[in-house]
């Protein structure tokens, strides 16, 4: 197969880098497309030149590129009215990412987290309620560890913590997938410079769950901003009520205390 990496990015465990190297071990033709040059991406270009199936076009991205691959690997920051991601929907290209790839694939039950604010911290609290239960947990998604690089050991009973940014879930929507258990902490005004408004946002937002089955769950504020969204949930829903003080919570602020609230119900 040929494919395309759309932003290969410059963390060392990021979804450009990990995805190249996902599909380079699999012996597929890569290429790996940047704005940023080889000297700015130094660190994973390094990593993947040792990969003879791999190209490196850095320093930009080029259209012929995207008429090259048969699957294309977005990453994030490639936004959807991105002229290659123009020409991909012309041409009809099957375009996914490194979550939706992890999701396709992963046998665990897989917890997503999403919110404008408090989703690290809800995914950092769920992921050491779990532990503390004596169940190995895994924790990628947007805090620049894509959940490609610990897919291979990731075993059926284990379970896996994502936390996902908008930008992430827009993929997921495109590709209709959504984790079987979703998880949305809020939702506030912002990133209003990449959305044309609130409602477009939101929807963004709630692909965490649209895509759910019968059986799977998400887990909502319980105030009326989401009743909506409850309502046109495909699975089970579970409405959160965030506020009241929890005792004896060593983390400080009224915000930690509905992220507490929801990572309880949700552990």
């Amino acid at each position: 197969m040929k494919v395309l990496i759309l932003g290969l990015g410059q963390y060392p465990q990021g979804s450009g880098v990990s995805a190249a190297l996902f599909f380079a071990k699999q012996g597929d033709d890569v290429i790996a497309t940047d704005l940023k040059s080889a000297r700015e991406l130094a660190g994973n270009v390094s990593r993947l030149k040792k990969y003879p199936n791999v190209r490196l076009h850095l320093g930009g991205h080029d259209a012929r590129d995207v008429r090259w691959a048969d699957l294309i690997v977005r990453n994030p920051r490639v936004r959807v009215d991105a002229p290659e991601m123009v020409e991909a929907r012309r041409l009809g290209k099957t375009v996914t990412s490194d979550v939706a790839l992890f999701l396709e694939s992963c046998l665990a039950l897989v917890i997503g987290v999403t919110g404008t604010r408090g989703k690290s911290t809800t995914s950092a609290l769920v992921v050491e309620m779990l532990k503390s239960s004596g169940k190995r947990v895994w924790l990628g998604g947007n805090m620049l560890v894509s959940p490609l690089t610990f897919l291979g050991r990731v075993k059926k009973n284990d379970l896996v913590v994502l936390e996902l940014s908008s930008w992430q879930l827009e993929v997921l929507g495109d590709r209709g997938i959504s984790p079987q258990v979703a998880v949305w902490t809020n939702l506030m005004r912002d990133h209003l410079n990449t959305y044309a408004g609130m409602e477009e946002y939101a929807e963004a937002k709630a692909q965490i769950f649209r895509h759910q089955k019968p059986e799977d769950v998400v887990f909502l504020p319980a105030d009326p901003t989401f009743d909506g969204f409850a309502a046109s949930a495909p699975g089970n829903v579970k409405r959160v009520m965030c506020h009241g003080k929890r005792k004896n919570m060593e983390l400080i602020g009224e915000h930690n205390q509905r992220n507490a609230a929801m990572a309880s119900a949700v552990a």
